[in-house]
């Protein structure tokens, strides 16, 4: 079951002494899981995949915090270091502390200045892999391809943090520019870069592998191609898990989930395969249910990135 929290309402005036307590103790846990949901900004620029919910939620997180200080700001005042409305008072400051150094990580990673810092690093690489006709610059996961996969992931960030700011079209522009670019770049080296794509690690080894690989193959046979499966696998070994807080209406909910992404490798032609990327999400707070999702279209006509030579594979 979903753990849904309803700060404004906790406290009533007419509850006897002893519920309001345990009602603002409740409320004081709750403001501090959201503190605590927040902490390790300076993770973001490495893995803003796991803070996107936090981007989105993150302004009405603030405007509930200051709400919640507002309304019981008598009783905050005159806690005088002790009872159940000085805890709430030691969890406000530290959620609040916890909230402005994120939105300076997140600011600093989605802004249109940073994405376009990054934009003129990857051309900046682009220049030197076609000075010295060195095809490692333009391969999947060159510097070139991370470059521009950095620079979509901060436009998303931006479009979750602010979906208002005037600074995404121009950015959109720019980094469709960019590709763009890239993509007439790589085309005059296919075939080197063709050469040195490697199939995906199958790094999982946990004893639920097995499971986890029937539910990739189903959801394959349900949505995907009708190539023959040459391979279907796991990327990482471990699991990557998030907690965050999301607004549903005017109630705010905790969400605690961890990713994991696996892979079909499908026979395209003799020669080539084609890696199709398949995420697996498992929600803890509906007794660890797993949903199983298409990273992109299936049938769409795939990446040089995610094509691989057959001989390539064991």
């Amino acid at each position: 079951m979903r753990l849904t929290v309803r700060f404004v309402f906790l406290l009533t005036i007419a509850s006897p002494a002893f519920a309001q307590d345990d009602a603002v103790l409740t409320l004081a846990k709750k403001v501090g899981e959201i503190g605590t949901s927040l902490k390790g900004p300076e993770r973001i620029a490495s893995e803003p995949e796991k803070h996107f919910d936090n981007f989105k939620a993150l302004s009405g997180l603030k405007e509930e915090l200051a709400a919640i200080r507002k309304k019981y700001a008598d009783d905050l005042k005159s806690a005088r270091g002790q009872g159940p409305f000085n805890k709430l008072d030691i969890a406000l400051r530290y959620a609040d502390g916890e909230l402005k150094e994120y939105e300076r990580y997140a600011a600093m990673f989605a802004s249109k200045t940073a994405i376009d810092e990054q934009l003129e690093r990857v051309r900046q690489s682009a220049k030197i892999g076609i000075d010295n006709n060195s095809p490692a610059f333009f391969k999947p996961d060159g510097d070139i391809d991370r470059g521009l996969a950095k620079a979509r992931l901060q436009l998303k960030s931006l479009e979750a943090l602010d979906p208002k700011s005037k600074d995404i079209e121009a950015c959109k522009i720019e980094i469709e520019k960019a590709t763009k670019d890239f993509d007439g770049m790589q085309g005059k080296m296919e075939g080197e870069i063709l050469a040195t794509n490697a199939p995906p690690p199958g790094e999982y080894r946990k004893t639920d592998r097995e499971a986890l690989l029937k539910l990739i193959s189903e959801k394959w046979s349900k949505e995907g191609t009708k190539d023959t499966v040459l391979k279907v696998g796991i990327v990482t070994g471990e699991w990557t898990r998030g907690v965050s807080w999301q607004k549903v209406g005017t109630e705010f909910q905790k969400s605690d989930r961890s990713r994991l992404q696996g892979y079909v490798l499908v026979a395209k032609d003799d020669t080539l395969a084609v890696r199709c990327s398949i995420n697996l999400t498992k929600d803890h707070l509906a007794a660890d249910a797993i949903a199983v999702s298409m990273l992109s279209d299936p049938k769409a006509e795939p990446p040089l990135g995610n094509r691989i030579l057959r001989a390539k594979l064991k």
